[in-house]
């Protein structure tokens, strides 16, 4: 699928364009979309990249799940298994922020750092995982067959990689108080979460930051296999 880089940032980070609807595209596209960008972004920096749907859990039937596994074989030589929360936040969600499309760097940074120290405090909210912290879980790839068996075809022995936590927002969202990064890693022990967790670091990827980095002249391929099978359920419902 392809994706209008401009008309996609606007709709999402300007509350004017997407008030009433957000919401409803987000669940169409959502997901498949911020996890696509976020291979692109790793793909472009040389990396293999391989997203993986659920079960993303700890091994029980019941209990906190996640999004997506995502694997990915660095061009460094170093595996990563990305066990990953994606959250479709936009301009209208409860404490957003509207961003136009031509802000300028500064702006870009304040609305970052803005949403960030917002997200910070939900790590310090509960006592036990929530809606965010829950990323902060050791998942069991080994629950997933289809991660299992890329592992194997790509012969990685003794699953040799580093198991980390990732968020994916959609929102300009960004730890590094310096830049606007649409890539950054914060300090488990900057965050004053109220349960154990075996990480130490966890990273935060931002699609609108990235998006904005790539510029609007083309449009950008990315492989969104869930909304593409809801995009042709919708045709066959509606005649248009």
């Amino acid at each position: 699928m392809k994706i209008n880089i401009e008309e996609t940032i606007k709709f999402f980070d300007d509350e004017t364009e997407s008030r009433g609807h957000a919401t409803a595209i987000a669940s169409v596209i959502g997901e498949d979309l911020n996890a696509s960008v976020f291979k692109h972004y790793l793909e472009a920096r040389g990396d293999r990249v391989k997203i993986f749907d659920g079960p993303i859990t700890q091994g029980a039937t019941k209990g906190q799940r996640l999004d997506r596994w995502i694997y990915v074989q660095g061009k460094d030589g170093k595996n990563i298994l990305y066990q990953c929360e994606i959250k479709n936040w936009s301009a209208t969600a409860i404490g957003g922020r509207s961003l136009p499309m031509q802000a300028d760097d500064e702006k870009i940074k304040k609305i970052s750092q803005y949403h960030w120290e917002q997200q910070k405090s939900v790590f310090s909210k509960d006592t036990k995982p929530n809606y965010v912290t829950k990323v902060l879980l050791q998942m069991n790839p080994a629950r997933n067959d289809n991660v299992r068996r890329y592992i194997e075809e790509q012969k990685i022995e003794n699953y040799q990689h580093q198991q980390k936590p990732l968020l994916i927002y959609w929102m300009p969202i960004s730890s590094n108080k310096k830049d606007s990064e649409p890539f950054s890693t914060e300090k488990v022990s900057n965050l004053d979460v109220k349960f154990p967790t075996n990480f130490k670091n966890i990273d935060i990827f931002s699609v609108s930051l990235y998006l904005r980095r790539l510029g609007v002249k083309k449009p950008l391929s990315l492989i969104m296999p869930n909304a593409e099978k809801r995009r042709d359920i919708l045709q066959k419902i509606i005649i248009l």
